[in-house]
């Protein structure tokens, strides 16, 4: 389906003579109805039938004005709901842009095809504007709760309603971004720098050829916009059904801030290759000093943007999020889980706050929210959990004699060896020679710069329970970060948790092995480094074995078995520690 507003020149009713006529006859007057001195000719158009009624002048002058005195007067088939003179207010609808007045009021009662007010009726009405509005009644009608006073007035090409007032125009939650009564400026010209009017070259009509170029004698142009299909929300269309977290500006100001710590964009993102050894030996050709190919401040500006709308729009017709059709201001919501667009999971609390002090807003094809801050958990949202499985291979490894992707399924685990290895794969680093120490190093994909709380898990040697191993030891490694630091100059850390710097793994189990903290200085999400390849990506972590003594008596192991490395957000993982139980949806299988 294409994008709602559609624009045309002159030539506007051209637009609607496309579809397929459909005649009905008029049906029985109901004898209870004061005619408001309107009548008319089953002969007449319906244009002709309004214009020839004094009571519906008011009426008559605004579709006149807007154009559409000349759809509702063709050989095409329509229903008009018309509001006699005095019950609306004539003047502010003169008022309105040209452009407003047709999509507000004229294409707001006026739908194709016949509806009469005929016995029992329960009909959806789309209008013009697609709009979709509710035709009721059983002697007596309404629509879209508008009383209406005079029914069936027959005309030759459908049907005239006169109406106690007019049909209120519901803009749906993409017209509602341009809300004056609303403090929503920041989230307005957010979305509306992506508008665009794209020539609709099949339902334009076209012209002569001149100067090489073909003309339109009728030009539609389609408005689109690239952001409700970069979030895949359609709240632009009538038929959808949309909930929307709608921040006002000071929400917007606050997420802005607190994403906008996470990244910190430099230009100089790059290294080129990661020194073996001795890291201060690392000259001018291992970084890259300045990039040019990438606009940082643009960067910047426009991640913040998207990480602050990407989790705001929920797809009410997912069994997850029914719920949200009922949901009224000030209601606790009760829900085991929420998805919304961007296809992320809320869980219990995490979903439920989102709606905390929270005012609803019902709109055409859905509802908003519209909160002063965005209660969204940024582990959930632009900050999440980072995690490189072993078996993707390390990027480099020293003193290694091969680096070996190991597949092991549920079923050949040892049963006596807690957990599970994460994705049925994990990397062995064998050394180059007996008494060697093998290390692993692994590029780290897009990190933000904040600070993340480091865990590396290791899997035991007899693992698999079909393999015999006489005598099953722990590893024991350092572990160092590699950076770039806020001068774009390459640094490493070696990681420490209180004094200690070496970490040794459990073999009785499937081991996450918390590290240390550590704190990126630089962010480097979306700078457009392939997450697969991970060619030339900064930073990276260092993985040594430190195992001592010979090697047939050595009290730890050093072969290398990575499950994986995680990068967890250390408010999340305090989160974690202080509520035991807390479910969120995450990568670790």
């Amino acid at each position: 389906m294409k994008n709602n507003k559609i624009y045309r020149n002159a030539a506007v009713a051209m637009a609607f003579l496309a579809a397929g006529a459909m005649t009905t006859a008029c049906s029985d007057w109901d004898d209870h109805y004061d005619n408001n001195g309107v009548s008319g000719s089953a002969s007449e158009t319906i244009w002709e039938n309004v214009k020839a009624n004094a009571n519906l002048s008011q009426f008559a002058d605004l579709m006149h004005k807007a154009g559409y005195d000349e759809v509702i007067n063709t050989t095409q088939t329509y229903t008009v709901w018309a509001p006699l003179n005095g019950t609306f207010n004539y003047d502010s609808l003169n008022a309105l842009p040209l452009n407003n007045l047709k999509q507000h009021f004229a294409m707001n009662h006026v739908a194709r095809f016949n509806y009469p007010a005929s016995g029992s009726v329960d009909a959806a009405v789309t209008m013009l504007n697609k709009k979709v509005m509710p035709f009721l009644g059983n002697g007596t009608y309404t629509f879209n709760g508008v009383e209406v006073v005079s029914p069936n007035v027959a005309s030759s090409n459908g049907m005239l309603h006169v109406t106690n007032g007019m049909v209120n125009y519901m803009a749906n939650l993409f017209e509602s971004l341009d809300s004056m009564a609303l403090p929503i400026d920041s989230i307005s010209r957010y979305f509306h720098n992506y508008d665009q009017k794209v020539l609709d070259e099949a339902n334009s009509v076209k012209g002569p050829v001149v100067d090489g170029r073909l003309t339109y004698l009728d030009s539609v142009f389609v408005e689109q916009n690239i952001l409700l299909y970069l979030h895949k929300a359609m709240i632009h269309l009538e038929d959808s059904n949309y909930t929307m977290l709608l921040p006002s500006d000071e929400a917007w100001q606050k997420a802005y801030k607190a994403v906008k710590s996470c990244f910190n964009y430099k230009p100089f993102t790059f290294v080129k290759d990661i020194p073996q050894t001795n890291l201060k030996k690392a000259t001018a050709e291992n970084y890259d000093t300045g990039s040019t190919n990438l606009d940082f401040d643009l960067l910047n500006d426009s991640i913040i943007h998207y990480m602050i709308c990407k989790d705001l729009f929920f797809n009410n017709n997912l069994y997850h999020n029914r719920v949200l059709n009922d949901l009224q201001t000030g209601a606790q919501l009760s829900v085991d889980s929420l998805v919304n667009t961007d296809r992320s999971i809320f869980y219990g609390n995490d979903a439920s706050d989102m709606f905390a002090d929270a005012r609803r807003i019902d709109k055409s094809n859905g509802s908003m929210w519209l909160t002063d801050s965005l209660r969204l958990r940024p582990w959930l949202t632009y900050n999440p959990i980072i995690k490189i499985q072993g078996e993707y291979g390390a990027a480099k490894s020293y003193n290694a004699g091969a680096t070996t992707i190991v597949p092991i399924s549920k079923a050949e685990q040892n049963p006596d060896i807690q957990g599970n290895v994460s994705n049925g794969y994990y990397l062995t680093v064998t050394p180059s020679a007996p008494a060697s120490n093998p290390e692993a190093i692994f590029y780290l994909p897009e990190v933000r710069s904040t600070t993340y709380a480091v865990y590396v898990c290791f899997v035991p040697e007899n693992i698999n329970a079909s393999t015999y191993t006489d005598k099953v030891r722990p590893n024991i490694v350092q572990v160092t970060m590699g950076y770039n630091d806020l001068k774009g100059k390459p640094q490493e850390q070696v990681l420490k948790v209180g004094k200690t710097s070496l970490f040794q793994s459990d073999i009785t189990k499937v081991d996450t092995v918390y590290v240390g903290d550590f704190t990126f200085p630089l962010c480097y999400f979306g700078t457009g480094i392939s997450n697969v390849t991970q060619a030339s990506y900064a930073p990276y972590i260092r993985i040594n074995s430190r195992a001592t003594g010979k090697p047939n008596v050595s009290p730890y192991d050093r072969n290398l078995r990575i499950d994986y490395i995680m990068l967890v957000p250390k408010d999340l993982d305090n989160y974690i520690k202080e509520h035991p139980g807390y479910k969120y949806q995450h990568e670790i299988d």
